[in-house]
Order: structure tokens, then C-alpha cells, then sequence
């Protein structure tokens, strides 16, 4: 969740989550009209997708109905508003090599999201049981050019 002070009062606050998918919406549908799958999501039998939520207050939620990118992604998703870059960014799970790491995409339109690409990655000379995961990112308070991201390896041996 984050407080977007650029967006209208009524969506204020917003938020990213990994939801299932309605029994009217297909990943085959969604490829036929041209939107990106990220494939995780078709192993996973493709039934969860990222959701949008908007709040006036940040305690009464309004989920957007429409999946806002076709993504696997059970573990936390850092959405915010760049200043910089004057856009929506947002770190989610991605897959490289078969391993869980860090992925990012940027967007103008926060209920709609193009597919994420990997930005941190366990190297191909660590071990096979290693994975970057956790996509803690914040910007530090009171300085906007200085981000953190606060990555864990995952051993799954």
C-alpha cells in the first residue's frame, strides 16, 4: 500500500495483490487479445493474477475488477508513484532459470501493467537452490533520489 498524493482524493491510497481470477476470464483470452502472461502464471494452472485496490483513506478498499497484469506473485507486491520518473513502479516475484528473483515494470496507467522484467537475480554461478526473494523497496524518507531494496536469498535446499 502507498499514498499516491497525485492521484484523485478518492484514490488516495493504493494497492497491489495477487487474487483468483473469475471463471469469465482465461489466460487463452487474454493472450488472443494481445496482453502479456507471464508463464508462472499458465504453470500455476492461470487462475491468479494481480489486482489494483483504491482507498479515499487507506481503511475502505475498492478492488479494480479487472486483473491489472497477468502475474504470479504470491508473496509481496511494492507498488508507489516515482517522482522522478513521474510513472508507477512495481517490484513483484519473477522467474529467471527456473529461480524466484526480483522484477520490476513501470506504467502511466496503475490498472494496467505490462509484464515484469527481472532487475535481481541470484547469478548463474550460485548454487541451483538459491533464489532472490523478498522485494522490500522503499525510498529513503526525506530523500527521493535514494532507494533501498532489502533482498533475502532463499536456500531451498
Amino acid at each position: 500500500m502507498f499514498r499516491d498524493d497525485t492521484a484523485p482524493s478518492h484514490e488516495r491510497y493504493k494497492s497491489m495483490f495477487m487474487g483468483l481470477i473469475g471463471a469469465a476470464a482465461s489466460p487463452d483470452e487474454r493472450l488472443h487479445r494481445g496482453t502479456p502472461v507471464d508463464p508462472m502464471t499458465l504453470q500455476h494452472g492461470g487462475r491468479s493474477a494481480i489486482y489494483a485496490a483504491t482507498s479515499p483513506d487507506g481503511l475502505r478498499w475498492t478492488v479494480h475488477p479487472q486483473p491489472s497484469a497477468w502475474h504470479f506473485a504470491d508473496t509481496g507486491n511494492v507498488a508507489e508513484w516515482d517522482p522522478a520518473l513521474q510513472t508507477y513502479v512495481w517490484y513483484t516475484r519473477g522467474w529467471t532459470w527456473g529461480r524466484r528473483t526480483i522484477a520490476r515494470a513501470e506504467t502511466a496507467d496503475f490498472y494496467d501493467w505490462p509484464l515484469a522484467t527481472p532487475v535481481v537475480t541470484a547469478a548463474p554461478t550460485d548454487t541451483p537452490w538459491s533464489d532472490v526473494y523478498t522485494n522490500a523497496k522503499t525510498i529513503y524518507p526525506g530523500d527521493p533520489s535514494t532507494h533501498l531494496m532489502f533482498p533475502t536469498v532463499y536456500d531451498r535446499s
